[in-house]
């Protein structure tokens, strides 16, 4: 026959020449069920990404001095953790700015 894998004549949906049928298009396949979960995650995740950022940096550079400070024994090491704590600290209010600029409320909420 002519044109297909199995040398089926037949044309698919798409117009080309199959074997085994037809398949949809990638578009038409249905989405994963975590999908729509992970978007609005992706989505809610995308505000403040300032506060976010910040967030995190404090609480690496807070992380790091505390673990510097206690496993090197140098001439440093109590300041180097003591300033960990207070970057760790630091961090906590841009948490709380994250946490809030997330906040979604509903509009009948906001009309009383």
């Amino acid at each position: 026959g002519g044109g297909g894998f199995s040398g089926d004549a037949r044309p698919s949906a798409h117009g080309a020449r199959s074997g085994r049928g037809s398949l949809p298009p990638p578009f038409a396949l249905p989405a994963p069920a975590g999908w729509m979960a992970a978007e609005a995650g992706r989505r809610k995740r995308s505000r403040c990404r300032c506060a976010l950022g910040l967030a995190l940096l404090f609480d690496a550079l807070g992380l790091a001095g505390v673990l510097v400070g206690g496993l090197l024994e140098t001439h440093v090491s109590d300041l180097l953790i003591y300033l960990g704590g207070v970057a760790a600290f630091f961090s906590l209010p841009w948490w709380v700015f994250w946490h809030v600029g997330n906040l979604e409320v509903p509009l009948e909420e906001l009309r009383d």
